[in-house]
């Protein structure tokens, strides 16, 4: 274990105050926002419906949350300026530490510094992501989901690192977080459940060529029974959509094509590479490209994945697989795969750290 005396040498001081300036920024730009002088919604959104349920002017209730905004406007609780502070502000100053915490300690001295920078870079960058920041300008659902995200990964953090009796003790609040994530956007806690469930089956450690082939046959066998259709046309509806719409079609006869367009559409839409505007194009450059880094960074050193990188991994699969199915918009990409983001950014750091751990144990060795 590293000393605390050690920990003081660091010297990460240029990182705080950046981060503390950039707060700063961030709260004015708020003030901003709720003043009327910046206008960042041209049209209605999901805020302004969730305001009106919650204020019982809509009769339409679109999730846990927005009976959730209701019965505190039942108890004369509700304000959404004041709510909205609240969620910026967890966003801001809670939402990157608790993502950040998910990283691995150091393990030698000669690594520490390392890990701080590495920390606070990591807790600088989710504070200025770009679309988390967005949605945390009103009453949205998303960035309360990004914090529960956050929550239930170091719930299932601390649950690897406990032995016996104990361990199967954190499964009541690793479910009752499920559970939760459930009522915010079922497929979201689906993805969750089956990260867990295919993690203890060791499925990581399968071939992935495999893998990739048996999840293809069983979706064309589902889909040849007709399994899939009400999806299908789901998103057949983005196509009237255009603009952001990649109209990239899966109701297709020929499975060839169909594991074409498949493939095609999950690359479009989780690396941000349908670029029709200037939106897009911005969210590609702070966005995307540390994502595809991180993403090359994680194959070449996969060697260090521990269990706990394994399950975000395997959500951030399970989860894409999902979504990326049914969605043929940008506009919903962009806030659909945050949470794929986020944990593939915190493996990327981890095995940075684990990486450095294992050359200086090496080195350290007789």
């Amino acid at each position: 274990m590293l000393s605390l005396h050690s920990s003081k040498k660091v010297q990460v001081h240029h990182l705080k105050i950046a981060f503390a300036l950039i707060v700063f920024c961030k709260f004015v730009f708020l003030l901003l926002v709720l003043d009327g002088t910046v206008q960042i919604y041209q049209t209605e959104t999901d805020a302004h419906y969730y305001d009106l349920f919650a204020l019982g002017l809509s009769p339409d209730g679109y999730s846990i949350w927005s009976y959730l905004l209701k019965d505190l406007h039942s108890h004369a609780l509700y304000n959404r300026t004041g709510l909205t502070i609240l969620i910026f502000t967890t966003t801001t100053l809670v939402t990157p530490f608790i993502f950040a915490s998910l990283i691995p300690h150091a393990q030698h001295v000669k690594t520490l510094a390392t890990y701080y920078k590495i920390y606070w870079c990591v807790a600088i960058y989710i504070c200025v992501y770009p679309t988390l920041n967005l949605y945390s300008l009103d009453i949205f659902r998303d960035a309360v989901m990004v914090f529960l995200i956050g929550i239930t990964f170091m719930v299932l953090n601390t649950y690897d690192k406990q032995h016996g009796v104990v361990k199967y003790a954190w499964l009541l609040p690793i479910f009752g977080l499920y559970y939760l994530v459930y009522q915010f956007r079922n497929y979201l806690a689906i993805a969750l459940i089956m990260a867990f469930l295919l993690r203890e089956m060791h499925v990581y450690r399968i071939n992935k060529i495999l893998l990739f082939v048996l999840y293809m046959g069983g979706l064309l066998i589902i889909r040849g029974l007709g399994w899939l259709d009400p999806l299908l046309d789901y998103r057949a509806l983005f196509e009237a959509v255009g603009g952001s719409s990649l109209g990239i079609s899966l109701k297709v006869d020929n499975p060839i094509l169909f594991v074409f367009n498949y493939i095609l559409s999950v690359l479009y839409q989780f690396y941000g590479l349908h670029i029709n505007t200037l939106t897009l194009l911005i969210l590609f450059l702070t966005e995307s490209i540390l994502i595809i880094a991180s993403t090359i960074y994680i194959y070449l050193n996969r060697t260090y994945v521990s269990k706990f990188e394994e399950y975000l991994l395997l959500f951030a699969i399970v989860y894409a697989a999902i979504w990326t199915f049914f969605n043929d918009n940008m506009g919903t990409a962009i806030r659909l795969r945050m949470f794929d983001y986020l944990a593939i950014l915190i493996v990327a750091a981890s095995l940075y750290i684990r990486r450095l751990n294992a050359i200086s144990h090496t080195k350290d060795s007789p």
